[in-house]
């Protein structure tokens, strides 16, 4: 009798084992899976890992880099999450965490305050601009969770945010997607302005490729109205719209000739029609 309770036990062992090693495996392949979508997607190269390493995809976007990967935990102890670090060459720096009633944090907006709080020096406010802030709005908004934790600084940005179930792969490239235009409009935020030359064409004083051609503004420069992202006036008439993923605005804005400082709706002419 006792030779059968341990036969027994011995297989109740030996399946467990078996089970898990195989769901193990299904959520490797499918974690696997994913990182390699990413990598088609933005044409990336996928790390597949193996055991003991999770996969990874690294990107070249523009003039810099980009690494996805997933995460053990993040402040404040969320456990598992997705982690898109992207390359930031520029020594101002600024945390970003949802929750704010876990960290004191320096009120730049009522609402944005309502959502997030801000670890930051006296550059925070220059930092977090209106296209800033909206995009951080609208990473937090991706998926089941709302928690999203931002750092930037020390030569990058990175942005984290749990990976539970229901998190879909939409949502993820979707994250991944939203991070590298985060990048962009820090980098409109940190340009310090805009010259203009002749009449009504502006050149900005760092490099500004428009999203729908990929090429760079040098004249007829458009502003976003709800996100700030530039594009060519001939490109907008085209699209009719903001070309940023989920933002669909329809109206844009023009720098006045003379103006030294990004554009805001106070001092900017608007147009949502077709010329």
């Amino acid at each position: 009798m006792e030779c059968m309770v341990l036969f027994l036990l011995l297989i109740g062992v030996a399946s467990y084992f078996v089970g898990s090693s195989a769901s193990g495996h299904s959520r490797r392949a499918k974690r696997r899976q994913l990182f390699e979508r990413i990598a088609k997607q933005f044409g990336g190269k996928c790390e597949r890992g193996g055991w003991f390493t999770a996969p990874s995809t690294s990107i070249r976007y523009g003039q810099t880099w980009a690494i996805v990967s997933q995460g053990k935990a993040a402040e404040p102890s969320w456990g598992p999450c997705f982690v898109v670090c992207v390359g930031w060459n520029n020594p101002q720096r600024c945390d970003v965490v949802s929750r704010p009633d876990i960290w004191p944090g320096i009120v730049l907006s009522a609402d944005f305050e309502r959502e997030f709080a801000v670890v930051a020096g006296d550059d925070a406010r220059h930092i977090l601009s209106d296209g800033v802030k909206w995009q951080i709005q609208r990473l937090a908004s991706l998926g089941p969770d709302q928690r999203l934790h931002v750092t930037i600084g020390n030569g990058r940005i990175v942005a984290k945010k749990p990976w539970r179930a229901p998190t879909t792969g939409d949502a993820l490239l979707s994250f991944v997607q939203g991070t590298l235009e985060l990048h962009d409009q820090l980098m409109l935020a940190t340009a310090t302005g805009i010259e203009f030359l002749n009449g009504n064409e502006a050149q900005p004083l760092v490099r500004i490729v428009c999203k729908v051609c990929g090429d760079e503004i040098r004249e007829e420069l458009v502003f976003c109205q709800r996100c700030k992202t530039p594009h060519h006036h001939d490109c907008w008439q085209y699209t009719g719209v903001c070309s940023v993923f989920g933002c669909r605005e329809q109206t844009f804005l023009v720098p006045h000739p003379g103006q030294t400082t990004m554009p805001k709706p106070t001092d900017v002419r608007m147009n949502s029609k077709l010329d």
